[in-house]
């Protein structure tokens, strides 16, 4: 029988005490495996991996290299394995050293495809010999100062060793949320939860960090006109400013300003990170823009979408783009900036999210998600509340807001049953925007109530309200420790 699978692969780097020691040449790589109906399949199954110069063809990378593990997905289909672990097999170097890396990945006597592309997140291996601290810093894939040295920051090392912190991802609590073996059979160390940070579409990878609950304000720091979007690259936030058209970057460690670029365009709505490279969509001019991480300058021109292009997505080839008002969704090749297509959405597209094989893309002109095949064709779409406009993934159900309904709606992504609703007795508040996940909670960010609600992603039960710092919260972000949210007539952002 063929069978399906949707896979995160996701960089693993053991962090040391300090950044001296090499990579240790593993990968891992998690999964869902279902049957051509759809259905989960939990019986063991034997996956090699192999590393390639290009999608279909190419030359073999790292001579013969290969690593084949046996798993048994849960019963939901879910797996995790690590590439490189076994004796013997860690992933040569030389493999990252390739201009281009391409993960094919073999269940059984079938190869899968199309082959899942390494980018900038994958090169961490190659990176980590890098002579200056400033590369060395931010091809770790922790990043910044403060997470990337994590085993040597008093507070973090203290909160990710001590023995109550290191079992705590692996408890039932954690391993239900998940809905997968993913927490509860790898993060069972405090090594393993210290890194385990997200840098791809799947928050199943991110680290959780974030042993506390947040202050009851946040501190702020200042950015440009009008904040809107917001995005973490690994080291640094990234704030959209609607008016200027640039963008602000700040350190997520402290809050420092790194730089402001122009955007190449006007009115900036939506980020999206792919590893190397910020996109942003501009309204004004029809046109998404790629600055790069490093320094802020243009990748490549303004690549022309639908009309006024607001939410960004990247699933780990891609860039899709929500056409506010085509309404429609252009699907953009990171690589190079090709079209790939674009396709028909009703209900003016507004924010999009990867649930690791589909997009799932709000209306929020109608009272529907529409989810999309990775052709861009429609799959299905499914009934929410009114004017539903953030989305947020976490690891097995869409979390949507509703802004004139005040509710947010979740969804299972098997099959876009609503699990639950929440509204003002789970704190919901004044027209809900924005929602952000962070590994154990899910954050809500209330435009009208100029506060943040913290929900526990499990159960969806009220765990604190956060005033945000300044008013009309409108788009929130995960650095792995915190939560940043954009106050947008307050011209500043808080971290929680």
């Amino acid at each position: 029988m063929k069978t399906n699978i949707l896979s995160w692969p996701s960089i693993f780097l053991f962090m040391a005490s300090s950044l001296a020691f090499a990579a240790p040449g593993l990968i891992q790589y998690q999964g869902r495996v279902t049957d051509p109906a759809g259905n989960p399949i939990s019986t063991p199954i034997t996956i090699t991996f192999t590393f390639w110069s290009a999608a279909t063809g190419g030359t073999q990378l790292g001579g013969s290299y290969y690593d084949t593990d046996s798993v048994t997905p849960n019963s939901q289909g879910l797996f995790s394995t690590m590439i490189g672990d076994d004796p013997g097999t860690k992933i040569p170097d030389s493999i990252f050293a390739s201009p281009q890396v391409w993960l094919n990945v073999k269940m059984g006597s079938e190869n899968l495809v199309p082959r899942k592309q390494i980018v900038s997140v994958g090169y961490a291996l190659w990176a980590v010999h890098a002579d200056t601290a400033t590369t060395a810093t931010r091809a770790n894939v922790a990043t910044t100062a403060l997470h990337a040295d994590a085993a040597s920051v008093a507070d973090h090392a203290d909160m990710a060793m001590t023995a109550e912190h290191a079992t705590a991802a692996a408890t039932a609590e954690h391993a239900d949320w998940a809905g997968t073996a993913a927490h509860a059979d790898t993060a069972t160390t405090a090594q393993t939860a210290l890194s385990l940070l997200s840098r791809g579409p799947n928050p199943l990878q991110i680290a959780l960090l974030r042993w506390y609950l947040a202050p009851a304000v946040a501190t702020t720091f200042s950015a440009g006109d009008t904040p809107g979007s917001i995005c973490f690259d690994g080291a640094n936030m990234w704030i959209a400013n609607y008016n200027p058209a640039t963008v602000t970057v700040l350190r997520a460690n402290n809050g420092q300003v790194v730089g402001t670029y122009p955007t190449g365009g006007t009115f900036p709505s939506g980020l999206a990170y792919d590893g190397a490279n910020m996109w942003i969509t501009n309204i004004g001019t029809s046109k998404v823009s790629v600055l790069r991480a490093h320094d802020g300058a243009a990748k490549m021109p303004p690549i022309t979408v639908g009309s006024n292009p607001s939410g960004i997505a990247f699933d780990g080839t891609n860039m899709w783009v929500c056409n506010n008002g085509g309404p429609s969704v252009t699907v953009i090749r990171a690589s190079d900036g090709g079209i790939v297509g674009t396709y028909s959405v009703p209900g003016s597209p507004a924010q999009a999210a990867y649930d690791g094989y589909r997009m799932w893309v709000t209306c929020s002109g109608s009272a529907y998600v529409y989810v999309l095949n990775p052709d861009g064709s429609i799959w299905n779409h499914f009934p929410v509340g009114l004017a539903p406009f953030g989305i947020a993934f976490d690891g097995s159900r869409m979390w949507v807001t509703n802004i004139v309904s005040n509710t947010v709606s979740v969804l299972r992504v098997s099959d876009g049953a609503t699990v639950m609703t929440l509204d003002s007795r789970n704190g919901i508040g004044n027209k809900p925007s924005s929602i952000a996940f962070d590994g154990t909670y899910m954050w809500i960010a209330n435009e009208n109530s100029n506060s943040v609600t913290v929900v526990e992603a499990r159960t969806g039960a009220f765990v604190k309200t956060v005033r945000s710092g300044g008013i009309r919260p409108i788009h929130m972000a995960f650095d792995g420790a915190n939560m940043w949210v954009t106050n947008s007539d307050s011209d500043n952002v808080g971290k929680m």
